[in-house]
């Protein structure tokens, strides 16, 4: 009979001779050519490229060359505590990195040419010429000093009628002229040669060409955080599109005026990628306040209700933490959640989900750790839920920023075609991955398919015209 002692030595030993096998011609400089692998890389070498493989897809050239230098100084810094037997993996990073960097944009181009030249319906046609800003584009006048928005008797008596700013109209016409396409002839890339959608010069022209309105826009959102006692704030109609609420049952009277921000330059804050880096700033979307809600908030009668979808953890989110920003920004609006339902494909243990959560949140948290199904009535379909516990007398806001474009765009097509949906959502916040924008090659990558940024300016305003204020959300 074989000791146990003696066992464990010869498990050790295979151990040992597994991992040595595995290692072999990896203690110094790799031989691992990466455009060779099957005929030059050990298992222990592809694996590792798979890996990194992984970490980078659907990413874009920036952010992919922000893993790759990341992994390299771990990797380096192992080397420099004695872990010489990692220096192939910096020989492989380094050839990683060469290759990200020295990626031809010719396939890119071609990408972007068979987008632009299908002839789906509803596509603008896009031209290589940068349209000079008209005269009056910084313009800030007709002020609207709002008085109490007075509410219709209920919500089958009130429709939202969208009104979009003059400033709106026209980058709604002309974004096909100022968008950045890769590359394409004419597409306004830096002087450097740097990659397309980097510069967006066209872009960045036509919003400095609007340095007034954009500060009128801000100035406005910040005068607009103390709404949660019925405090009213002058805007600008030449800056703001709005909703008109429209009383059906009594004549089609217009009560009220509800300003949002317009849909102009990247969908984004007014200085985003122009003037600094404002990517994760969200300092620029006119949120309902208490005051403006139709009809008036009531615990016995109209609850308010929050949808996140892509809800990471409550403290935290790729970009920045939906969870607390939501329940903070509405409440200093004066209102407050009766139930949060939450999406995150992410597997999280329990504690990361629920220790951060304050008491006064988690008994109104219904938090679902699985991927949002797309499949009209599936069983973890949002929609479906949204449809079962919602009424039209409550307030419903839904956030849909999951980073996987065919799964958000199924869901924002089903709120499009469905009227129930459009009688149920009072607020939509949605990150929309286009090509023609700054981020596309920075950040969003492969994971914007066909989509482009005039289907982006269509679908917020159509979702603006069937009564839902639709936010581009970062």
């Amino acid at each position: 009979m074989v000791s146990s002692r003696t066992k464990l030595i010869a498990v050790a030993v295979v151990v040992v001779i597994s991992a040595l096998a595995l290692t072999s011609n990896l203690s110094s400089e790799s031989t691992c050519d990466i455009t060779k692998q099957k005929t030059e890389c050990s298992d222990g070498e592809i694996a590792f490229i798979e890996s990194i493989d992984a970490l980078c897809v659907d990413r874009g050239v920036v952010e992919i060359a922000d893993i790759l230098e990341t992994r390299k100084k771990r990797v380096l810094a192992r080397i420099g505590h004695g872990g010489g037997e990692t220096n192939w993996r910096a020989d492989i990073l380094d050839q990683l990195i060469a290759k990200n960097e020295g990626r031809s944009r010719e396939e890119e181009k071609a990408q972007m040419a068979h987008i632009l030249e299908e002839t789906t319906p509803g596509r603008r046609t896009w031209k290589s010429t940068c349209p000079t800003p008209p005269a009056g584009l910084d313009s800030v006048g007709d002020w609207v000093t709002p008085s109490a928005v007075h509410s219709p008797a209920s919500a089958a008596c009130t429709r939202l009628e969208y009104v979009p700013s003059p400033w709106e109209a026209y980058w709604n016409k002309e974004i096909m002229n100022i968008a950045d396409f890769g590359g394409l002839p004419g597409s306004y890339r830096r002087p450097d040669g740097a990659g397309a959608g980097i510069g967006w010069e066209c872009g960045c022209t036509h919003m400095k060409a609007s340095t007034n309105r954009a500060k009128a826009w801000l100035a406005t959102w910040a005068s607009r955080k103390g709404l949660a006692n019925g405090k009213q704030v002058k805007w600008s109609r030449d800056v703001f599109s709005y909703h008109r609420i429209i009383d059906t049952c009594n004549g089609n009277r217009v009560t009220g005026q509800i300003p949002i921000e317009p849909l102009v330059g990247n969908l984004r804050h007014p200085r985003h990628h122009c003037q600094g880096d404002y990517h994760m700033d969200k300092d620029y979307m006119l949120s309902f306040s208490a005051s403006e809600v139709i009809p008036p908030l009531d615990p016995l009668v109209r609850r308010a209700f929050l949808f996140d979808l892509g809800a990471s953890t409550y403290d935290e989110g790729l970009g920045g933490a939906s969870q607390s920003w939501f329940v903070e920004s509405y409440a200093s609006k004066g209102i407050v959640f009766d139930r949060i339902f939450a999406w995150e494909a992410t597997v999280y243990e329990p504690s990361k989900i629920f220790d951060p959560v304050p008491s006064h949140v988690i008994n109104r948290l219904t938090y679902f750790n699985v991927p949002a199904d797309p499949r009209p009535g599936a069983k973890h379909n949002p929609l479906r839920l949204l449809m079962e516990v919602a009424t039209p007398e409550d307030f419903v806001v839904i956030k849909i920023d999951i980073d996987y474009s065919p799964v958000e765009s199924a869901l924002i097509q089903q709120i499009q075609e469905t009227l129930k949906l459009h009688n149920l959502i009072d607020e939509l916040y949605y990150e929309h991955h286009v090509s023609g924008h700054p981020l596309h090659w920075t950040n969003w990558g492969r994971s914007v398919g066909k989509a482009t940024i005039d289907q982006s300016f269509g679908n917020f305003t159509k979702l603006r015209e069937a009564g839902i204020r639709a936010h581009s959300w970062v």
